[in-house]
């Protein structure tokens, strides 16, 4: 009996392993149509309202600010015996909330920093703009091979994220998705990335932004001010964001733009990727890296941190 048992376990294995094919974690970076201005907040005000103006009539989504999601292929392997398909991205349910606050309710910087109703994309949803953004070049990706062990970790991930029903709030840029308040695109992805132990520090370097918004220019019930937006617009006073933390909101977000152009960079000239090694890539006009990170450990950590 015992050598049954172990027959069984062998075939299984085997079933396994040659049933596997390599796990991906597919990352999406969109840049805004004319690029975001974060020099100061009245040009982060003018350059949002410029990307919002931009009509394509051939894309479902513009994503006028930027955007990122991903795709997770898992295969059938001992951790997750059914594999999985997930292609999906955090991003808000409702465009009249975000204006509503700008333009009626002064909320001025706090905008960016303010939660809405979120909702995640669908895979008919990003696949539809794919082939466009691949023929445009108006995309970047990254395409990660990462252990079985790994894709079963963000999986079950994604399923509590759900249930505990964060997948329903489209969090501001401070907000990160493993704390418990919902998330922006960008932090959703980036706790994937996390989940899964690919997240490679240069990321984490280049890849984020952090502004001192004075406190005088964010408006809503974060602070009670009312703060128009022709004060954003107009204000000499918002020519520049605060120097310091003192009498300022600190947001500290990652941004796809920054992301965007370091997938462009890595693709011209090598660039250190801690822990995994990658080669150049291409889709149409879209530039990307496919990323051998199987070398990375699967995390055990707790899935949410304060």
């Amino acid at each position: 009996m015992k050598y049954l048992h172990f027959l069984l376990g062998l075939l299984l294995s085997l079933i396994f392993s040659f049933a596997h094919a390599d796990d991906h974690l597919t990352v999406y970076v969109y840049p805004s149509p004319l690029g975001i201005d974060w020099r100061s907040p009245s040009g982060l005000a003018w350059s949002t309202i410029a990307n919002d103006l931009v009509v394509d009539n051939k894309l479902r989504a513009i994503h006028s600010i930027g955007h990122m999601n991903f795709h997770l292929q898992c295969s059938p392997s001992s951790e997750l015996p059914q594999g999985a398909d997930i292609e999906t991205g955090q991003t808000n349910s409702d465009d009249q909330q975000m204006s509503d606050h700008l333009l009626k309710q002064g909320y001025g910087l706090g905008v960016m920093t303010a939660d809405y109703s979120g909702k995640w994309e669908t895979a008919a949803d990003i696949e539809a703009d794919l082939p466009i953004r691949y023929q445009r070049g108006s995309i970047a990706f990254m395409d990660l091979t990462i252990q079985p062990s790994s894709c079963a970790r963000v999986v079950q991930y994604l399923q509590e994220y759900k249930a505990l029903g964060y997948d329903q709030i489209y969090a501001g840029l401070q907000r990160k998705a493993r704390s418990g308040h919902g998330a922006g695109c960008s932090a959703f992805t980036e706790s994937v990335l996390e989940i899964a132990g690919v997240m490679a520090p240069e990321w984490k370097s280049y890849w984020s932004h952090t502004v001192n918004a004075p406190l005088s220019f964010i408006g809503g019930p974060q602070t009670g001010n009312d703060v128009s937006l022709w004060k954003l617009l107009l204000s000499p006073l918002a020519l520049k964001w605060n120097p310091s933390a003192k009498n300022s909101f600190v947001v500290n977000f990652w941004d796809p733009y920054l992301a965007y152009w370091w997938i462009q960079y890595a693709t011209q000239k090598p660039v250190k990727l801690t822990g995994m090694t990658y080669s150049p890539a291409k889709r149409g006009k879209a530039n990307g890296i496919v990323i051998d990170a199987t070398a990375a450990p699967t995390p055990t950590e707790n899935f949410w941190q304060p």
